[in-house]
């Protein structure tokens, strides 16, 4: 009798097209005795202590940032006021975490919620944080300190994201050279000791699009709910992880057509989009539950939308209000919401409000403003309507008001150890000279899609050239990758090649990890 085709199970593909060639038994990077549990785990924690004990002494010895300054009074609003109605420019999950030691501390905040830079609409992020440090002159550095101390929890989960995947596709030994770069990696050590949204987006980022490829080999309800609540959690960082959105179906997509039988697919498609629909929904609600639910179910023609995506020019003769933001009041005169006087118009959004305005405000600054819209005479003037005002940006001797397309990949030739882009090139070679099966693809593609979507869309789709730290999540995809060469070294056929691919490797790694050293802390 024949087996039911849901019964029917294919045959594994064969060793020699493995996604690599095995390693031997034993060795650095073989999965035998010599990186058994027992060691693996000692590996982990004192690399994860090393990253931690460097983060914690730059913070240490480090002023706050631009930002910083901004972010933290921010949060302790969010937690003394219940409301995200101050600087919702980013998503508040890090805020939240660094701003809960400082309220604890009982820092004063009562006159500042009595200024006008707190009472007026909207209120001013530099202003209040000018009170902040006015108010609390004789603890502020205690209090940013303070502040900071989680957030290398971050970066040590983005660590153990990183070499958890690593390890899955490259052995015990690829995991911990994966997880080494990580931890000596200059930039992420760098940001993961801020009070900024960059290493949080990073780290959580990273870990839901993992989850989300564990749930791709093992699909299920319970799994399917955890990627939703993750991916919640990274979109409550920053804007820009809503790319996971229409990546995260690319993959999907990928590995359906390179591992599964195709009479197998419209069964796979429709559980896919119960899955799908759970995840969604969960994500969803964490984000509302992260805002506490203010603004939920706001219809959607009741926003002032400034980005051009949500917007389209102000008809003739029609009134708009102005804003004491000066970027939003120039787009609000010559933009309207898209939305309004359309069926759309009473719609119930199901995301807060401020996560909603935050987005839009984000949107807007990638765009650039057209200049047109501070000329005296909008139209008029020098330079076409298409023109466009962003941040100035400094990049080799040059100062523009505009980026350069080439900017993040110069500036990652520049920050890079030199270590890290040798061993970059090495897993180039290791993915193109060793064989692997159809999912062998389907995982290197899972982890290659990001970073390289990231870096175009930054580079070609917006308008902000403004440091490394927009192209951070990126990051651990890129460190997974390279653990490939552990097992492609350790497989390679003769012993002299073994020998030179091993020298190669340790002295790049040796070359990060010094690099680092001679910077530290800063």
């Amino acid at each position: 009798m024949a087996r039911p085709p849901s019964l029917t199970r294919r045959e594994p593909p064969p060793r020699e097209v493995s996604a690599l060639p095995a390693p031997p038994r034993s060795g650095p990077g073989g999965a035998g005795p010599f990186w058994n549990r027992s060691r693996t785990v000692l590996a982990v924690v004192l690399l994860s202590a090393v990253h931690l004990t460097l983060a914690i002494l730059s913070l240490l010895r480090e002023n706050p940032t631009v930002d910083e300054v901004v972010h933290l009074p921010a949060g302790v609003t969010y937690w003394q006021k219940g409301t995200f109605r101050l600087y919702h420019h980013n998503p508040p999950l890090v805020k939240l975490v660094a701003a809960l030691p400082v309220v604890l501390s009982d820092p004063v905040m009562a006159p500042l919620y009595e200024a006008p830079s707190w009472t007026t609409e909207p209120p001013s992020p530099a202003a209040v944080s000018q009170d902040f440090a006015y108010l609390n002159v004789p603890r502020y550095f205690e209090l940013f300190t303070r502040a900071r101390l989680p957030m290398p929890l971050f970066s040590m989960l983005g660590g153990m994201v990183v070499f958890a995947w690593s390890r899955r596709l490259h052995g015990a030994g690829g995991g911990l050279l994966s997880l080494t770069l990580w931890a000596f990696c200059p930039n992420v050590l760098a940001h993961g000791r801020l009070i900024t949204t960059d290493m949080g987006a990073t780290a959580l980022g990273v870990a839901a699009t993992y989850l989300f490829w564990r749930s791709l080999q093992r699909p299920g309800w319970l799994h399917a709910a955890g990627v939703g609540i993750c991916l919640g959690l990274a979109e409550l960082t920053k804007f820009s992880l809503i790319l996971l959105g229409g990546l995260w179906p690319f993959l999907w997509l990928v590995r359906l057509v390179l591992t599964a039988p195709r009479d197998e697919w419209p069964a796979r498609t429709t559980r896919a989009l119960g899955l799908g629909s759970m995840t969604v929904a969960l994500c969803i609600l964490t984000i509302d539950v992260g805002y506490g639910f203010e603004g939920v179910g706001l219809p959607l023609g009741r926003f002032e939308f400034g980005c051009g995506w949500l917007t389209q020019p102000v008809p003739p003769g029609m009134r708009r209000p102005r804003s004491l933001n000066e970027l939003l009041d120039a787009a609000w005169c010559h933009r309207v919401n898209r939305f309004r006087g359309t069926v759309l118009e009473g719609l119930p959004t199901p995301l807060p409000k401020h996560f909603v305005l935050g987005f839009d405000e984000q949107k807007l600054e990638t765009e650039g403003m057209p200049k047109q819209f501070f000329a005296a005479n909008p139209g008029g003037g020098e330079g076409g309507d298409d023109d466009v005002l962003g941040y100035p940006v400094y990049l080799d001797g040059e100062l523009r008001q505009s980026g350069w397309r080439s900017y993040y990949v110069r500036t990652l030739l520049y920050k890079v150890p030199e270590g890290t882009w040798c061993l970059f090139v090495l897993s180039l070679v290791a993915l193109a000279t060793s064989r692997r099966s159809r999912e062998g693809w389907a995982d290197e593609i899972a982890v290659a899609t990001v970073p390289v979507v990231i870096l175009f869309a930054m580079s070609f789709l917006t308008n902000i050239c403004l440091g490394l730290r927009y192209v951070l999540p990126m990051f651990p995809y890129i460190m997974i990758t390279m653990g490939k060469v552990v097992p492609w070294a350790s497989g390679l056929e003769t012993k002299t090649r073994r020998v030179a691919a091993w020298g190669i490797v340790g002295v790049s790694l040796g070359l990060t990890v010094i690099a680092t050293v001679l910077i530290h802390p800063h």
